[in-house]
């Protein structure tokens, strides 16, 4: 009987928020292609409980008292790889050194997946020349290069023509999709939009709650039939302290709901029931809550980084703004607030682009192609 072909997914940290990843998914797709498919990554508390993804992919875990040792000892694991093996990684993470060294040791194929925060890098001649020392050898080396959005495929392009470099988005799958909201209309699920803002996401300072708050303060009187809804967890007592004080002293707490945080169908239902999504961050790669926000709606309304401007099609799918900025996030939420047919208008167009561009239906025929090429050659 043929060995089947295996891929293995490394990445230094892998915990719960792992099937949000684009590489997760991608190995959860291979998966059910019929290849063997292992995840290997540094043992720490966040995976501490995990045995297998999916119950039935096993979770490697290297473990080790010292974060640098540990990394070392991941990297060496690699290197076991042989033919009919690919690895999958991103490039950030030092382990892909073990990869470097099992391809020119035994010729081990090896994907690299190269995310959005690549729009973080190259900005000046000395940033650059580290990249080209740090990655250069990587990225020259690999087999296959997944870049996530435009900027990540330049950066790619700046290093090397070698490789073979396609351009693979954070996607969902259209079929699980389609397949919730037959779900929805069997059991009837048809929710009128409700006058909600919706915040989902990690309550850290970057991604300014505290601005979504000080504009829906400013709005609070002008739309009194509206909420604000903050699902999550702060990152920090300090940060939960200075969230208090801001809503205290808005004369709206009552209309600022804190709520523990939705994944899965349950954020999805929710993003069906709400008028508007916001993510006024800054520090984002290709936020998976914008994807999932595209689809179902509500309007979205979100601060300039990363892929987002490439995600909303530079604004034409959802208002954007600097972030940071308290002003222009204000003015963008009044004027979604104050028009429906706007709100459905950028629900319907968020919709369509993300039906065109951000699902795995679309590349994954040339992802699969492309990986058992890797094996053949």
């Amino acid at each position: 009987m043929p060995q089947k072909p295996t891929l293995t997914y490394a990445i230094q940290y892998f915990d719960q928020t792992g099937p949000m990843r684009a590489p997760y998914l991608i190995c959860k797709a291979f998966l059910e292609l019929g290849w063997q498919v292992d995840i290997q990554t540094m043992a720490g508390p966040d995976n501490a409980d995990m045995t297998f993804a999916w119950e039935q992919v096993p979770v490697h875990k290297i473990r080790g008292s010292q974060r640098q040792w540990t990394l070392v000892k991941l990297a060496v694991s690699l290197l076991r790889k042989r033919r009919q093996h690919i690895v999958l990684s991103f490039i950030w993470d030092w382990h892909c050194y073990g990869l470097l060294l099992a391809k020119w040791l035994f010729g081990s194929p090896y994907a690299l997946a190269l995310d959005t925060y690549a729009h973080r890098s190259g900005v000046t001649p000395r940033q650059r020349l580290h990249e080209a020392l740090r990655y250069g050898p990587l990225l020259r080396n690999a087999d296959l290069i997944l870049a996530e959005c435009p900027d990540a495929y330049e950066a790619a392009q700046r290093y090397t023509r070698k490789p073979v470099v396609i351009q693979v988005p954070f996607c969902l799958w259209r079929r699980e999709l389609t397949a919730v909201e037959a779900k929805w209309a069997a059991a009837g699920f048809q929710p009128q939009r409700e006058k909600v803002i919706l915040y989902a996401g990690r309550l850290v300072e970057r991604k300014h709650v505290h601005d979504l708050i000080a504009a829906f303060a400013r709005l609070s009187a002008e739309f009194p039939e509206w909420v604000l809804e903050i699902r999550g967890l702060p990152a920090s007592e300090a940060y939960k302290q200075q969230l208090d004080a801001l809503i205290a002293q808005s004369g709206c707490a009552q209309r600022v709901r804190f709520l523990p945080g939705l994944s899965g169908e349950a954020l999805y239902r929710r993003y069906r029931e709400i008028a508007i999504f916001a993510l006024p961050s800054e520090g984002e790669g290709m936020p998976t809550t914008i994807t999932e926000a595209m689809y179902f709606g509500g309007a979205i309304v979100a601060g300039i980084s990363g892929a987002l401007r490439h995600q909303l099609e530079d604004g034409r799918c959802g208002c954007l703004h600097e972030a940071g900025d308290l002003t222009a996030l204000t003015g963008h939420l009044q004027t979604l607030m104050a028009s429906e047919p706007l709100r459905e208008t950028y629900i319907a167009r968020a919709r369509e682009r993300m039906l065109s561009l951000f699902v795995w239906e679309q590349y994954f025929p040339e992802l699969e192609t492309q990986f058992r090429q890797l094996l053949k050659s």
